[in-house]
C-alpha cells in the first residue's frame, strides 16, 4: 500500500497573507505530531523542525503586525468593512424580494439571489479572497439585463457595491505602496524563513511516514492535505479570474492591482 504523505506545494505562488494564514493553519496540526519521547514515531529531528517552524512563524507574524501600521493599512479595513455592510445589504435585500407580490421582480430576484449564494458568504473571506469572489459576483449582476433589475430596484444596489469595491481597491493600492519598503525587507525576509522551515518540516514528516509507517502522523497529514487543497483551489479561481481580465496595455497599469 502506498505512503500517505504530504501533498507537494510551492508556497512562493500564493499572496503574503495566504502564505500566512496558511502556515498558521499548518501549526495548529503541529499538536498532533509526536513530539515526546514516549509517543510512537517520535524522532529528535521532528522536534526540532517543529521548534524551528514555530519560531519562524512568529517572525513572520512580527513582520506582518509591523507592516500593518503604516496609515493606508486601517483605511483598507475600514473600506473592506463598508463593502461588507454593502454586500450584506443588497443580498438581504435580494432575498427579502424573492416573495415580491410582482411575479417578474420575484423571477429576478431568485436569480439574483442564486448569484450570491454562488460565491458564499463573501464577509468571513480574507481580504484577498472576498475581491477575486466580488469581482466574479459583480460582472454576473451586471450580465443580467439592465430592464429587470431596475424594475427590481437593485440597481442602486449594484452601484453601491461596485463603489465600495472600487473605494476598498484604491485604498489596497495605497497600502501595497507604503508597505512596499517594509515588504522588500523584514518581511520578505521573514517569509522566505517561514516557507524554508514549512518545507523542511514537510520533507521530515513525509520521510518519517515512510521509515516508521504513516500511522503516528496521520492526524497531521490528512488536515495539512486538506489546507493544501483549499489554498490550490484558491490558486486555481485566481487564474481563471485573471484569465478573464482584459490584458494590460505596455507600460500600463491592471484595474486591480493588488499586492502578490
Amino acid at each position: 500500500m502506498k505512503t500517505i504523505k504530504i501533498k507537494s506545494f510551492d508556497l512562493a505562488h500564493t499572496r503574503v497573507e495566504e502564505d500566512f494564514g496558511f502556515q498558521k493553519l499548518v501549526l495548529a496540526e503541529t499538536d498532533k505530531l509526536p513530539l515526546t519521547d514516549s509517543k510512537p514515531g517520535y524522532a529528535e529531528g521532528l522536534k526540532k523542525a517543529v521548534q524551528t517552524f514555530i519560531h519562524a512563524y512568529q517572525m513572520f507574524d512580527d513582520a506582518l503586525k509591523a507592516s500593518a501600521s503604516v496609515p493606508a493599512a486601517k483605511v483598507a479595513t475600514e473600506k473592506d468593512a463598508l463593502r461588507d455592510e454593502a454586500w450584506r445589504a443588497m443580498r438581504e435585500y435580494v432575498k427579502a424580494s424573492t416573495g415580491y407580490p410582482v411575479a417578474e421582480v420575484a423571477q429576478t430576484a431568485s436569480e439574483v439571489y442564486e448569484l450570491f449564494k454562488k460565491y458564499g458568504d463573501l464577509a468571513t473571506l480574507s481580504q484577498t479572497e472576498e475581491t477575486g469572489r466580488l469581482h466574479n459576483l459583480l460582472q454576473d449582476l451586471e450580465a443580467v439585463d439592465e430592464a429587470r433589475m431596475t424594475a427590481a430596484h437593485f440597481t442602486p444596489l449594484v452601484d453601491n457595491l461596485r463603489q465600495r469595491e472600487d473605494e476598498f481597491l484604491a485604498a489596497a493600492k495605497e497600502r501595497a505602496v507604503q508597505e512596499g519598503a517594509v515588504e522588500v525587507g523584514i518581511i520578505k525576509q521573514s517569509r522566505i524563513a517561514a516557507d524554508a522551515a514549512y518545507r523542511s518540516l514537510v520533507e521530515i514528516v513525509n520521510a518519517l511516514a515512510v521509515v516508521n509507517d504513516e500511522d503516528p502522523y496521520a492526524e497531521f497529514i490528512d488536515p495539512v492535505n486538506a489546507h493544501i487543497d483549499r489554498m490550490k483551489t484558491v490558486l486555481a479561481t485566481r487564474k481563471t479570474v485573471n484569465a478573464k481580465k482584459p490584458s494590460v496595455p505596455k507600460g500600463g497599469k491592471a484595474d486591480y492591482p493588488l499586492k502578490e
